[in-house]
């Protein structure tokens, strides 16, 4: 999905400005807003740098198990002796 917003906002930027170089660094600038946004909001929320300053206070990290789930059912339920005879 990411791959396919790229890919069309490129050629769209082509047809409009018909350069080559335009679509590209705005596709480079994109990327490297997006990387830089995403590495913020690490910084902050996970290791907890300027929490402070921003009213974040550090959690300890949950512990997340699976779900204690029973057995499941048998697809195809047993035959009883009287439905063999049938």
């Amino acid at each position: 999905m990411f791959a396919l917003v790229l890919g069309l906002s490129f050629v769209l930027l082509m047809l409009a400005f018909r350069s080559v170089v335009v679509p590209a660094s705005s596709i480079v600038m994109n990327l490297l807003s997006v990387g830089a946004a995403y590495g913020l909001l690490v910084f902050v929320t996970q290791e907890g740098h300027g929490a402070g300053l921003s009213g974040f206070r550090q959690v300890p990290d949950l512990r997340v198990e699976p779900p204690h789930l029973p057995p499941a059912a048998p697809s195809q339920p047993e035959l009883s002796p009287q439905s063999r005879h049938a």
